[in-house]
């Protein structure tokens, strides 16, 4: 709720201040606040910085190192305070304070007060204009059909706000005026021509400067009326019919919006759009009244004497002097002036005849304050009397005028502005408020008598007046008077005493007269005891809860009198109470004379029990034998009563109002004799006679006790009441001269005898503080205008629960007794556990991917094993066929070049096995036949399979006629078949090999092929050539003997079915070298095809 107020308001503020005395305030640390916006934490007053104070700008916090004065922690009364003005710090809801214990002692005191959340004006209107004179409006279309709806504000205190004329005669037609502070006028025709008025009278007022809603809607049985949540509704007859016709004036038809601005004329210099107001912010100083008159605005001066400024910014009380004895005084006596005193003089001199202003603060009920005369006996006399009157007299020519006016608050210690205004014609005397008027003015004496008046008896003090004319003189006299100067001439009048207090703003005519500039220059005979300025402790309000403060002007003290306030202390600000359950009774025993003449009794309660019985929260009563007693009681209803016996009659006070309503209330009950007083809530309530109740013979005798929160009697006069379920506070009785306070005895507050109290069930009797009051009554000035009073009446739906002191948890402890090694030690622990399981994933993931690269190089390696086997097959089918062709190769260089010269290409052989054949015919030269010796066969031994053709090597091509010599079925010169011939070849690296090339597609089962056997070629097919390798045993390359029979390929005969690699004959690897061999620098190779010469 109040987020939808802040944020449909043009602006809002809310005020905030922190007393304090040794109690520092520590903002964001000990001290936060929680807003109506998300639960937003405000941590400063005002908007400043956040942990800060508004001082700390101007660097006026006490002690420079603070950024607010109650930090500084000294030993006296300082505050902080500042206005939220951002939405989101606005509608504080809730006060965090944390004690800080080694900061704060028994003298430690703070007070927060929160001002109300205020907000101006409305952002959701969208035409809005603004009306400077009476004599303007704006016309219209008129209102037809739907509902009407618009606002105003205004100041004027009769207006109308609405008005559509008929088009003529018997035709309908409407007006809406304002008819008094609180009353709304509607006035409308019906169809019928009988006219209708509905007046609604609410309780906010109308014509104070805020925007008011007025609705106004109807069907074919009604018509309502409603301003803001008031509402009115006329019943229609069936004969009648509310319409409305063509008419003038400002007006929402329907939903829709009537666009006002384009309706209004630009010759119309008195309608101005939108509705600014002058007075926001208020620009009136000192407490002045901001009177709004809708384009300009007039400052009303909170006290319209001593105000002055059109911003009423001039304050002449400024001006003071205290008086704190009762010989000294103030006086200037001229004689002989000097050319500067003659100024003074003649500006001292216009009291005699001219307008006096003078302010007083002051406890005394009869004393002098102002006397002033000249060598002719013109004088005026201002003094105080009778504790509430004031008395002015002047002479008129040879009468002695007296004016006195009585002032209730006179010696109250508050300010009392006098003002003496004077005419040729009359005089009137005003003090506050009050005054009075005689029509005498000002008449003076020329000549001097020393027997002046008509009517002597009324002078109070007069001068010396010898037979013979004086010299010219003037004296004036503040505060005190001398006795041997200014003479009482009529003995039976009372002496009066020397003014104790504050005199202030003492204004002659038109002539501000400095006090302090006169004090200078004082020629008075007692100098001692009068002070500049006015600061009285008072002013600081001292007193809480509606304490009454009393200066000692002497001492230069101050007084608390909390006899109505329902509190105790010095500043009526402290708090012993207790909380009882219900089933708990305190009693306290006392002394009862045989006649109770005097009686006082004050407490406060605050409860929510809403139990339908009748409970006692106090009774004071005697003996059984006798039949006094006083009691305070909850009825059934949750009304008050108040009750006692006077033993002959019995008086009862009830209010029926809700008192269960978990506020703070209060009772003061007083009697002396038969007078009697009871205030409920600081108000005055009547008591009334009643029936008195019999009293009943009972066998227990009792006794003279008081019962706090129930009852525990066999006095069958209290046998329908129950025990109170709430808190009490603050009890004080006294009877006769006997005084008691029962709970500050229980709770040891005081000393007492311990056999004096008695509690039944002790166990529900709790030290508590009861509520704080719902509204605090505010004293309004004596001079406001009481026309003026913006205050409006509350909706009772917006009362709210008073503030509740809620016992905070802190989450945040001290450090020192919070942590220790168990949290340290946990901490540590954890973090070694975090560690461990992150490394633990750590190593899975590693031999996870560990795992995954065996697992390829295994399935590669069983790949090639696989190829290997399928060449395997492939060889011995060849050699079957008896294909005993081969080729010899040896390692060529890269830059080898060919007899004429040119570099022929090396051919790579490629996957399936087939390679380029040669571009041309060249044929190789026959090389001569190598046998590998004992060194290379051990080294042959010695070599890794994995090292075996790790890579394809690149052939060169051979001579097409060289390579038909090579044909298998072709005897060569020494007789051999070509089938058995094997050639050798000796590698770069010591390697030899034997190539056949009985089957065409042989070379296929070493490529990704499938292995099948393939049809012999036919003798006239050419084949490229092929690359087998066979291994001759040791015997026969040792002997050099040459193979007639086919070798056995250098593959084992054993299939491989487990994937790993047998220890039997070496084989050839086809595939990509591996990752250590990358870096071996492969050579090239060429195919020898020259055919075996005979031997």
């Amino acid at each position: 709720m109040l987020q939808e107020l802040i944020s449909h308001s043009l602006y809002c503020t809310q005020y905030i201040k922190y007393d304090c005395i040794k109690a520092p305030l520590e903002l964001h640390s000990a001290t936060w606040f929680k807003s109506s916006s998300n639960n937003n934490t405000v941590d400063s007053l005002g908007e400043v910085k956040r942990g800060t104070c508004p001082c700390a700008l101007k660097d006026s916090c006490e002690g420079s190192k603070h950024s607010c004065s109650c930090d500084a922690n000294v030993n006296r009364w300082v505050s902080d305070e500042g206005y939220f003005k951002e939405p989101p710090n606005l509608g504080i809801t809730q006060m965090y304070f944390l004690q800080q214990k080694e900061m704060l002692d028994e003298e430690s005191q703070g007070r927060i007060t929160l001002g109300p959340l205020e907000c101006v004006e409305t952002n959701t209107q969208k035409y809005v204009v603004t009306f400077t004179t009476s004599q303007s409006f704006i016309e219209v279309p008129g209102w037809r059909k739907g509902d009407i709806a618009f606002s105003f504000r205004t100041t004027g205190e009769k207006a109308i706000l609405l008005f559509q004329p008929p088009i003529r005669s018997n035709y309908p037609s409407f007006m809406v005026a304002l008819t008094g502070d609180y009353q709304l006028t509607f006035n409308f025709t019906l169809n019928t021509g009988t006219p209708k008025t509905l007046v609604i009278d609410t309780n906010r007022k109308l014509n104070g400067g805020e925007w008011h809603k007025i609705w106004i809607d109807y069907n074919e049985h009604h018509v309502r009326f409603m301003i803001n949540t008031d509402t009115r509704m006329v019943d229609l007859q069936p004969e009648e019919e509310f319409r409305a016709v063509r008419g003038q004036h400002v007006y929402w038809r329907g939903t829709n919006i009537l666009d006002i601005y384009s309706f209004v004329s630009v010759h119309l210099s008195e309608i101005i759009k939108d509705c600014k107001p002058s007075c926001v912010p208020n620009p009136c100083k000192n407490g002045a009244y901001c009177r709004e008159l809708w384009s300009t605005f007039e400052c009303v001066c909170k006290n319209r004497w001593a105000h002055l400024g059109q911003h009423c910014e001039t304050n002449v009380n400024e001006d003071a002097l205290t008086f704190i004895a009762r010989e000294s005084y103030l006086k200037r006596n001229y004689i002989s002036d000097t050319e500067e005193e003659r100024v003074e003089r003649e500006k001292l001199l216009g009291i005699l005849n001219s307008s006096l202003l003078i302010n007083l603060r002051t406890y005394d009920k009869h004393a002098f304050v102002l006397y002033a005369n000249d060598h002719h006996n013109n004088f005026i006399h201002l003094y105080l009397t009778n504790a509430n009157q004031v008395v002015y007299l002047y002479n008129h020519g040879s009468d002695i005028v007296n004016l006195t006016l009585e002032h209730p608050a006179l010696h109250a210690g508050r300010s009392i502005q006098v003002a003496i205004v004077r005419t040729e014609t009359n005089t009137t005397l005003y003090v506050n408020e009050r005054n009075v008027t005689i029509e005498r003015g000002f008449l003076l004496l020329d000549e001097y008598s020393n027997k002046p008046w008509t009517n002597p008896e009324m002078e109070v003090l007069s001068p010396h007046r010898p037979p013979a004319r004086p010299t010219e003189y003037f004296q004036f006299n503040i505060g005190g008077y001398d006795p041997a100067n200014l003479l009482r001439p009529n003995p039976d009048v009372e002496e009066l005493q020397g003014y104790i207090g504050c005199i202030r703003g003492l204004k002659i005519g038109d002539h501000l007269i400095s006090l302090k500039n006169m004090s200078l220059q004082n020629n008075a005979h007692v100098t001692n005891g009068v002070l500049d300025d006015c600061q009285m402790k008072c002013d600081a309000e001292p007193c809480k809860n509606g304490g009454i403060c009393t200066e000692n002007f002497v001492k230069q003290e101050s007084t608390c009198n909390c006899e109505h306030t329902s509190f105790l202390g010095e500043f009526c600000s402290e708090e012993k109470g207790a909380s009882f359950s219900g089933e708990a009774t305190l009693q306290r025993k006392m002394v009862l004379a045989e006649r109770v003449d005097r009686v006082r009794l004050q407490l406060a309660f605050s409860s929510n029990d809403m139990r339908r019985a009748n409970r006692v929260m106090l009774l004071l009563q005697s003996k059984n034998d006798r039949s006094y007693y006083l009691m305070v009681a909850i009825t059934q209803d949750n009304h008050l009563h108040i009750e006692e016996d006077r033993e002959g009659a019995t008086y009862e006070a009830r209010i029926e109002q809700n008192f269960m309503d978990d506020a703070r209330h209060s009772i003061y009950y007083s009697r002396n004799g038969d007078d009697s007083s009871l205030l409920v809530d600081r108000v005055e309530i009547p008591i009334k006679q009643t029936q008195s109740k019999a009293l009943v013979q009972v066998q227990d005798p009792g006794a003279n006790h008081v019962q706090v929160g129930g009852v525990n009697t066999t006095d069958p006069r209290f046998a329908v009441y129950k025990s109170y379920d709430g808190c009490l506070s603050n009890i004080f009785i006294q009877v006769n001269n006997d005084t008691m306070k029962p709970l500050e005895e229980y709770m040891l507050f005081t000393k007492a005898e311990a056999e004096m109290i008695h509690v039944i069930n002790s166990q529900g009797v709790r030290s508590a503080q009861c509520k704080q009051f719902d509204v605090m009554p505010k004293l309004t000035a004596f001079n406001e205008p009481m026309h003026m009073n913006m205050t409006s009446t509350i909706d009772k739906t917006w009362v709210v629960d008073a503030p509740v002191r809620v016992r905070y948890e802190a989450i945040n402890v001290n450090q020192s007794k919070e942590e220790d090694k168990t949290q340290v030690v946990f901490i540590a622990l954890t973090s070694v556990f975090v560690i461990i399981v992150v490394c633990c994933l750590i190593e899975v993931y590693r031999s996870d991917r560990e795992y995954k690269k065996r697992l390829e190089r295994q399935t590669d390696e069983d790949i090639i094993l696989s190829k290997e086997q399928a060449a395997k097959m492939h060889f011995e089918s060849a050699n079957a066929a008896n294909a005993t062709k081969g080729f010899n190769y040896k390692a060529v260089a890269l830059d080898e070049k060919k007899e004429n010269g040119s570099t022929k290409p090396l051919v790579g052989i490629l996957k399936n096995g087939n390679a380029t054949p040669p571009a041309n015919g060249d044929a190789v030269q026959k090389s001569p036949e190598l046998v590998p010796s004992e060194s290379q066969l051990q080294l042959l031994s010695g070599i890794r399979d994995s090292q075996l053709m790790d890579h394809e090597p690149q052939w060169e091509s051979l001579n097409a006629e060289e390579t038909d010599a090579l044909v298998p079925n072709s005897p060569d010169s020494n007789g051999g078949t070509g089938d058995g011939q094997r050639r050798w070849a000796t590698t770069t690296n010591g390697t030899t090999g034997h190539h056949s090339d009985d089957h065409s597609d042989s070379d296929a089962e070493l490529g990704d092929q499938p292995v099948k056997e393939s049809a012999p070629a036919k003798p006239s097919t050419r084949k490229p050539p092929k690359l087998v390798l066979f291994a001759d045993s040791p015997t026969q390359l040792n002997n050099h003997e040459p193979a007639t029979v086919p070798s056995t390929p250098l593959a084992t005969s054993t299939p491989l079915t487990n994937g790993l690699r047998p220890r039997g004959a070496r084989q050839v690897s086809w595939g990509p070298p591996p990752p250590a061999m990358a870096s071996v620098n492969q050579l090239p190779y060429k195919i020898d095809e020259t055919p075996e010469s005979p031997a």
